[in-house]
């Protein structure tokens, strides 16, 4: 058989499924007009969608005289995804849908230990999400796990991960017992997978974690680069100071230990800290907001010099940033700069809410959503591994 051989019935359902991704309702006669199938043909299709639960049928169309049509809608819980994002003090499962939205959410406090019996206790928090979810296990398409290391392309293996010591994290027993794909996957680089779907107008960018720790991940023509080995986009083990604190990578003076939470908030909650900013106007807090802010900049700088290319602003910070903020960092990028900047290069995160957990399970989703309206690349694409060595 012809290993390039395009099936034309396929191509076809696609092409109907794909519009429903496109438009909120659609009768047959705005399918017949938008894609030029007879309906017949149309009707084929659509009861295959129907039987597979894709799609279902909603109200009456307003009628322009005769009978009014039927409107079918997108049925997005007809493909689920789980999302789970580990952090030191807390699991947080999402469940997602085909539209990329959290239908069903957990926060459970747990303690990260390095032990065998905590790749037990994920594996049960991540069957009792399936079993309780409310939605049969058919409908589930797999489970991301989202660390703060890097993974390898496949999913199976932690190349790197120093914020928390996960060498006795273990797939294996993770996914005992459980029916659908398990991956790991990195938390920067699901977090800017989250932001790529709610965004279609990034193509290329450096999306930046301002976090607990900061990280970075790269977007080349909507997907993620990886890098020769996976490390692409680690613009926080930039050098601030050749003499500077011990970074948890064990070299001295990387940007992150300038700007971790320990160093910004110093021993004080997130609310507190911006209350006092903005409500309180502190000198202090004002001062040490600035200086931070001004270090991301400097690190920022190097970052996109060499790549020039949109910088979004993510991770937990991103929901307390500011318009005023973000042009301080922009400004600073500019008056640095050898070359003319034109403005606008430095954005907020669209996903200030969940992104990394939310990311760890879009993959699975985009395989089931038509090529030509798919908002991310899927796991093929995203472990897609280099064809050129050097």
């Amino acid at each position: 058989m012809n290993d390039f051989y395009i099936d034309p019935k396929r191509q076809n359902k696609e092409r109907i499924l794909g519009l429903f991704f496109q438009h909120d309702a659609l009768s047959k006669p705005q399918i017949a007009e938008l894609t030029g199938f007879s309906l017949p043909t149309i009707n084929g299709h659509m009861k295959d969608l129907e039987n597979m639960g894709m799609i279902g049928p909603g109200e009456l169309m307003d009628s322009s005289g005769g009978r009014p049509a039927i409107s079918y809608r997108l049925q997005p819980r007809s493909k689920l995804a789980l999302g789970a994002e580990i952090r030191k003090d807390f699991i947080k499962i999402c469940l997602c849908d085909l539209k990329g939205e959290v239908v069903k959410l957990w926060n459970i406090g747990v303690e990260y230990k390095n032990e065998k019996a905590y790749s037990v206790k994920l594996n049960s928090l991540l069957k009792e999400a399936i079993s309780t979810c409310g939605y049969p296990l058919d409908n589930i398409l797999g489970i991301g796990i989202s660390i703060q290391g890097v993974v390898s392309k496949d999913g199976t293996e932690i190349i790197f991960s120093k914020i928390l010591d996960t060498s006795e994290l273990d797939l294996e027993i993770i996914k005992k017992d459980i029916s659908v794909p398990v991956k790991l996957c990195h938390d920067v680089k699901t977090a800017a997978l989250a932001e790529l779907w709610h965004n279609r107008k990034i193509s290329n960018g450096i999306y930046i974690a301002l976090s607990e720790h900061l990280g970075g991940s790269l977007i080349k023509s909507r997907c993620i680069e990886h890098g020769r080995s996976g490390y692409a986009g680690s613009w926080d083990h930039i050098t601030y100071s050749t003499k500077g604190k011990l970074c948890y990578c064990g070299r001295r003076g990387c940007i992150d230990t300038y700007c971790n939470f320990a160093t910004l908030f110093d021993g004080e909650s997130i609310p507190d800290f911006f209350f006092k900013l903005r409500e309180e106007k502190s000198k202090s807090h004002e001062e040490r907001w600035r200086k931070y802010l001004s270090t991301i900049a400097f690190g920022l700088y190097q970052t996109w010099l060499i790549l020039e290319r949109r910088i979004i602003l993510g991770g937990d910070l991103s929901m307390w940033l500011i318009p005023d903020d973000v042009a301080f960092i922009e400004n600073e990028i500019i008056n640095r700069s050898t070359f003319t900047c034109k403005p606008g290069f430095v954005i907020k995160s669209r996903v200030e809410h969940h992104a990394s957990a939310m990311g760890a399970a879009l993959p699975y989703l985009a395989e089931e959503i038509p090529e030509y309206v798919r908002p991310i690349e899927s796991w093929s694409t995203y472990s897609k591994p280099e064809t050129v060595e050097f």
